[in-house]
């Protein structure tokens, strides 16, 4: 069995972690919505350390987890402003690298935005392509609520949770593509 662990940075950080095997397709054992920005994620990731010493299996399983991370691309448009929050994944990218937690950049464990969304046509909308990740997840028991991680939402896992998968798609993890491919329609 191996493990992995996903990190969507930001003001609130997503945290999904899986196992998959040469039979089994991606299983998500935990997740977490980290709320405070990189605060917040320094907290986490020192009691993720810290239960590990104390014991816990799932943070043991995070520290030595493979691991993987959404890359921060700017999007420039009408809601985009030049804060803080706008860029804190850039911060937090760079204290993942710092901790050892990700290699530099370039690496295929670091992933653009728009990987998570394989479900659909490529000349699917985003709209549309999010709508099926969305029923995907539901089908599967993947989907995260704000009740569930004591947020708002569940969207940094649920974006932590589809990179996982098309990470494992992207590296041909058999199990996991037939598990989340969509059927082919017969010719």
């Amino acid at each position: 069995m191996t493990t992995l662990l996903f990190i969507d940075p930001g003001k609130t950080t997503g945290a999904a972690l899986g196992y998959y095997d040469a039979i089994t397709p991606y299983r998500r054992i935990d997740a977490w919505e980290i709320q405070g920005g990189l605060r917040g994620f320094l907290e986490w990731w020192e009691n993720i350390n810290l239960g590990a010493m104390g014991g816990s299996e799932v943070c043991k399983q995070v520290l030595f987890a493979e691991k993987g991370a959404e890359k921060f691309v700017p999007i420039s448009h009408g809601s985009f402003s030049h804060t803080l929050d706008s860029t804190l994944p850039l911060v937090i990218e760079g204290a993942l690298i710092t901790l050892g937690l990700m290699p530099d950049y370039p690496d295929p464990a670091w992933r653009s935005p728009a990987k998570m969304y394989f479900m659909g046509a490529p000349g699917d909308s985003l709209a549309t392509k999010k709508k099926k990740a969305q029923t995907m997840l539901k089908a599967h028991s993947l989907w995260a609520t704000g009740k569930e991680h004591g947020h708002t939402d569940g969207a940094d896992v649920v974006s932590a949770t589809l990179h996982s998968i098309a990470y494992l798609r992207d590296r041909k993890h058999a199990p996991t593509l037939r598990a989340f491919s969509p059927p082919r329609l017969a010719a």
